[in-house]
């Protein structure tokens, strides 16, 4: 799969984030969609994992138990299952 090729040279590059927005891009980006658009949907997951980078690096330093990263993947779980919930079609599965 190309998608997959493309992620796997980034993670080889050292570029985690671009290759996380490679392999999501397709959830948020259709056909036709306005490359304008598309920017500013990249740079709002860059803007998003800075953050969550940051928080992580800030908890690391304070000592942190590890309970932060145990937050993150289940709130990552949560977002993944309602996801899969929102776009499971309505037909043959009520």
């Amino acid at each position: 799969m190309h998608v997959r090729h493309d992620a796997a040279v980034m993670i080889r590059a050292g570029r985690l984030v671009e290759a996380a927005w490679i392999c999501s891009r397709d959830q948020f980006v259709g056909d036709g969609f306005p490359p304008a658009d598309e920017e500013a949907l990249r740079a709002a997951f860059f803007a998003g994992a800075r953050f969550l980078f940051s928080h992580m690096v800030a908890q690391a330093r304070a000592n942190d138990d590890g309970s932060t990263l145990c937050q993150i993947r289940r709130e990552f779980e949560q977002y993944e299952m309602i996801t899969q919930l929102m776009n499971v079609p309505a037909a043959g599965n009520a």
